[in-house]
């Protein structure tokens, strides 16, 4: 497999690193939570828009705040029809809403190695590519998910997976963000605007 890219706020050697700290940034622990949380919100914005087409950037930002399957139950009693022609482009596979969330949850499980004393990692040059590549690449979850088939990595985890940021590339090339995750969008606008160019590290897979 080829490199993956993305930028770190301070960009670090890996000899400035511990053996601990080179063990988290090389199974990029940080990333797959983040950007479980970037597929959850365009998952439930697509779903709000059936009763309220119209989002801003603010709407969009906040979308954190609320529960997805609070967000289906709200789509699904406005327009049941539309809802199941968006499930059903973005859950394509018999059982891929069901899958959907032990997917989102193995993802952002892997937060808890990471501290508020680790070197952040921002979505800033993070490309369709490499979140592909990010989600095939395997690991173990925590010692918490035990062996069961839920709480492994799996072939049809990294399918949704895949399918799912490829839905949400989509979705914000659309509405003309030049990144499918918005921080990383606004960010890219922040650093333009300072005349600031961000170092790219790149992780050898």
């Amino acid at each position: 497999m080829g490199s993956t890219s993305f930028q770190e706020t301070t960009p670090l050697t890996l000899s400035d690193l511990s053996s601990n700290q080179k063990l988290k940034l090389d199974r990029h622990w940080s990333l797959r939570p983040w950007l479980a949380h970037n597929i959850e919100d365009s998952v439930k914005e697509i779903l709000l828009t059936i009763s309220d087409p119209i989002f801003d950037n603010l709407e969009r930002m906040m979308v954190w705040e609320l529960n997805v399957y609070d967000c289906f139950k709200e789509a699904n009693a406005f327009d049941s029809i539309q809802t199941k022609l968006v499930l059903n482009e973005w859950f394509p596979q018999q059982g891929d809403w069901e899958l959907f969330f032990p997917t989102m949850d193995l993802l952002k499980s892997t937060s808890c190695f990471f501290s508020n004393d680790d070197t952040p990692i921002t979505f800033v040059g993070f490309t369709l590519e490499d979140a592909k590549a990010l989600l095939q690449l395997d690991y173990q979850p925590p010692a918490s998910y035990g062996s069961s088939g839920s709480g492994q990595w799996d072939i049809r985890k990294k399918e949704l997976a895949k399918h799912l940021v490829t839905m949400m590339d989509e979705m914000r090339k659309a509405q003309g963000y030049s990144s499918m995750i918005l921080d990383a969008h606004f960010e890219s606008l922040d650093l333009a605007d300072e005349g600031t160019e961000a170092s790219e590290p790149h992780l050898n897979q």
